[in-house]
């Protein structure tokens, strides 16, 4: 099997990350990877972004596990370093996290062993880096500032879960980088990784393997501000350029990136709260990482026409730009992959939140023996806590991330999305699934215990959704 191993690092990758987990809950699918293997690289261990998307992640995970051979909803398989290396296969939001060593509750100036330089070494230091950066707590990232990010996040090959990540690295694997150009710990966390990647000396297996393989990445600039506070919204185009002309010349022109893609927003109209840090740092899904996610899919789709010494660069663009976007807006491969999912996903979120009240014990397909062969999902089901805490859990964040992607600037909401709810369209789900309950195939085991509600969903909310 191919995999997609997608280094996300920084909030921006964890945002990035939680989109394209939604597009493939509701079913939009890779061609070229039959798995997906996310590794978050972040110092800030609390940040609210990062932690909000292990919990998405694992969510995904444990849902999927209790389905018979997933068909379109949660089809793709996403994974971890330490589940493909063990024998004893786990569903925990930490093994999807890169833990960094000694930045917990740790000063920069300690981490670099300031106090016991001799002063040659000292002086030198004080002209690489300011009082403030000296004095910066690791724990909360490195605050805009790569020249911090690069001294710490050297320690990548230290650790077991990039020993994990080399042992199970295959001949036809690929790997995909996203960050931010403007920050602290992608600007500094991307060139680091990737050179540490192609320099085939990196102390892993498959080293040799890794050097050779197709890699590609998203760098985002500027797309939105933050309201006055510690760090600097200011800088945050000064920082880009420098670090562009960075990238053009030890990445770009010399060729160790097969597919570079470019994405920011020149009108910057979104403004989020100055948080350096910490779980206040949890800002609302923006139609920005939605596109970064869908540059995983167009590198996907593009993995077999890239040859290993090529240099391809993209940028994005939409066909109209409106302050209100929908997937009309989108290019023809993009809108196709991602409008009958959300659709149909949204139809299925939103009848988990609302719908399945009336219709347990009332609708055919809610009673066992009642013309069904002795199939139905009971209350029983529903009032359990694997639905409860597994997927109408999943299904709440993912509406509450459409929600937030309509409410940002500029605005995203799916064409179809806000005739997905509502008596009328509760009803006729309720008879389709009425009538598709006798068709849908039995679960493999007693532990596929959602198997029978994401099929039957399956069928129903795309007969509906072409109605709508």
């Amino acid at each position: 099997m191919s995999k997609l191993y997608i280094f996300a690092i920084g909030g921006t990758g964890s945002r990035v990350l939680k989109s394209l987990v939604m597009l493939m809950a509701a079913g939009a699918k890779l061609k070229n990877h039959t798995q997906v293997v996310p590794i978050i690289i972040d110092p800030d261990s609390g940040n609210g972004d990062l932690n909000r998307t292990k919990e998405i992640l694992s969510n995904y995970q444990h849902i999927r596990s209790k389905i018979s051979n997933p068909e379109d909803f949660f089809f793709q398989d996403i994974t971890t370093t330490n589940n493909l290396t063990s024998t004893t296969p786990r569903f925990q939001d930490k093994d999807f996290e890169f833990k960094l060593e000694r930045v917990h509750q740790e000063k920069f100036k300690d981490y670099i062993h300031y106090s016991t330089m001799d002063k040659p070494d000292s002086d030198i230091v004080n002209l690489l880096f300011s009082r403030e950066n000296l004095e910066a707590n690791l724990n909360i990232g490195f605050k805009g500032n790569p020249n911090m990010g690069s001294i710490v996040l050297n320690q990548f090959t230290d650790s077991d879960a990039f020993q994990r990540f080399g042992q199970s690295f295959n001949q036809d694997d690929s790997i995909f980088i996203i960050n931010s150009i403007f920050g602290g710990t992608g600007a500094a966390g991307y060139p680091l990784l990737l050179k540490l990647l192609r320099s085939g000396t990196a102390k892993i297996p498959n080293r040799e393997v890794i050097k050779d393989s197709i890699i590609g990445a998203i760098t985002y600039l500027p797309y939105f501000k933050l309201r006055d506070g510690e760090i600097k919204s200011q800088s945050f185009l000064g920082k880009a350029k420098a670090a562009l002309d960075y990238y053009n010349r030890t990445i770009i022109n010399s060729k160790q990136i097969n597919a570079q893609y470019f994405l920011g927003d020149q009108e910057n109209n979104t403004t989020y709260e100055n948080h350096v840090g910490s779980r206040e740092q949890k800002n609302d899904s923006h139609f920005l990482e939605l596109v970064g996610a869908l540059s995983i899919f167009d590198f996907d789709r593009n993995k077999t026409s890239i040859g290993s010494n090529d240099s391809h660069v993209y940028e994005f663009g939409v066909e109209n730009f409106v302050n209100s976007l929908d997937t009309r807006d989108l290019n023809e491969a993009d809108r196709n992959l991602i409008y009958q999912p959300l659709n149909e996903f949204s139809l299925f979120a939103n009848y988990c939140e609302s719908g399945w009240q009336k219709a347990v014990g009332v609708s055919r397909w809610t009673i066992k023996n009642f013309w069904t062969k002795n199939r139905g999902i009971t209350k029983d089901y529903f009032e359990s806590a694997e639905f409860k805490n597994e997927v109408q859990k999943f299904t709440r964040l993912y509406l509450e991330w459409l929600k937030e992607l309509g409410g940002n600037k500029p605005g995203f909401l799916p064409q179809l999305i806000n005739k997905t709810s509502g008596p009328d369209i509760f009803r006729l789900l309720d008879i389709r699934n009425s009538e598709a309950i006798t068709q849908i195939p039995l679960p493999r085991t007693e532990k596929d215990i959602h198997s029978e509600l994401i099929k039957l969903f399956e069928k129903s909310t795309s007969i509906v959704s072409d109605k709508l």
